[in-house]
């Protein structure tokens, strides 16, 4: 049987490698996970479900977690101890970003556990190039980082690969020469909008059928600027604002949002419901900083929804004119806001630009097993 682990190397699981988790498992694949662990799943997340599979092995790694600096750190020893044995077992390892000790250490001894082990190396997007972080101190470390040992792991693996030929052309040119776009997917059979769950979500938040639902979903962080949402609603009293997520700005924003007397925002944490929200709401709004191909932009064109987000990396392939509005990084928001909420959008012209992307599509381009090592 062929074998193949997949790193997540974050605390929250990243949908397109659960995703691809189950996928694999589904065509007679043993799989595994290995990703940092402070405790149970969180099923809050609805993807998550995909991993309930007789195929399918998690392997959690005992870390500690920042939620300021966003970075979990694993206990040295159980991750050693995991990587060995994960080298061992499989014929091809997946990882994720090049920054994570999750990541780079099955690069750095791969040759001296299972040189047959094939390692393809995904990120969404080089720090210091296709993105720029507020910590000016984090963006010189990594750049320095990427120029010195990071040249070494890329090196390292046998095949390299982001989502978009947008987030590609940002990279050194050192790194152009050797990535290949390899785009995500998504499961178009089971996020789709539903009438009946538009219908119940309003209904909770006593939302009528003339007034305009606005959705934010993302972690709680500066980069996901969730404060333009705010201030957005600050000058559209009537519109309706549902932000979904967490994260260590919550209080923060929190009060941002009491001292601006916003009555039309609701903060709803974490929601396994999130399918059904995207179905109630009229618009999707996401002014973060620093995406890659964004999962919850695709999730709300799969159900229909007109975007409003900024205009980089692979976002730009997602959101054509006829899906929604892209915003330069300090661009007029507000502006383009009022514009796309006052436009009507054709929801099957959204569907079908989302369509290309349908995993039974996408996952022609994951050919782990039959491609050489370049």
């Amino acid at each position: 049987m062929k074998t193949i682990c997949f790193v997540n190397p974050t605390l929250v699981l990243r949908r397109p490698i659960v995703e691809l988790v189950r996928i694999y498992a589904e065509k007679g694949y043993k799989v595994s996970l290995m990703f940092p662990s402070k405790g149970n799943l969180d099923y809050k997340f609805h993807f998550n479900k995909n991993l309930n599979h007789k195929n399918i092995k998690l392997i959690p790694i005992k870390s500690i977690y920042s939620e300021r600096f966003r970075f979990a750190l694993p206990d040295p020893f159980d991750l050693l101890k995991k990587t060995v044995r994960v080298l061992k077992e499989n014929n091809v390892l997946h990882i994720w970003e090049y920054y994570y000790p999750y990541s780079t250490l099955p690069l750095l001894i791969r040759n001296f556990i299972n040189r047959k082990c094939k390692i393809i190396l995904t990120t969404d997007g080089i720090i210091g190039y296709s993105y720029f972080p507020p910590e000016k101190w984090l963006e010189i470390t990594l750049k320095l980082y990427l120029h010195t040992f990071g040249r070494l792991l890329f090196n390292l693996a046998d095949k390299r690969t982001t989502y978009s030929a947008h987030i590609r052309k940002n990279f050194p040119r050192f790194l152009k020469k050797i990535f290949k776009v390899v785009p995500t997917g998504i499961h178009l059979d089971k996020i789709k909008f539903s009438q009946k769950a538009r219908d119940n979500i309003r209904k909770e938040f006593k939302i009528n059928k003339k007034t305009k639902l606005i959705l934010f979903v993302g972690m709680l962080t500066e980069r996901k600027r969730a404060d333009i949402v705010l201030q957005t609603a600050k000058k559209f009293p009537k519109d309706v604002f549902l932000i979904v997520g967490d994260g260590y700005l919550r209080q923060k924003l929190d009060k941002q949002k009491q001292d601006m007397k916003l009555k039309n925002v609701h903060f709803l944490g974490k929601r396994n419901d999130i399918i059904d929200i995207y179905s109630a709401c009229d618009l999707f709004y996401l002014p973060s900083l620093g995406e890659g191909l964004p999962g919850t932009v695709m999730e709300a064109m799969a159900c229909g929804k007109p975007i409003v987000a900024t205009k980089e990396n692979g976002t730009i392939d997602l959101v054509t004119k006829d899906v929604g509005l892209l915003v330069k990084q300090d661009g007029d928001y507000i502006k383009a806001f009022e514009i796309a909420i006052n436009t009507k959008f054709n929801s099957k012209k959204i569907i079908n630009q989302i369509k290309k992307y349908d995993w039974t599509k996408s996952i022609k381009n994951y050919a782990f097993f039959s491609n050489k090592k370049k």
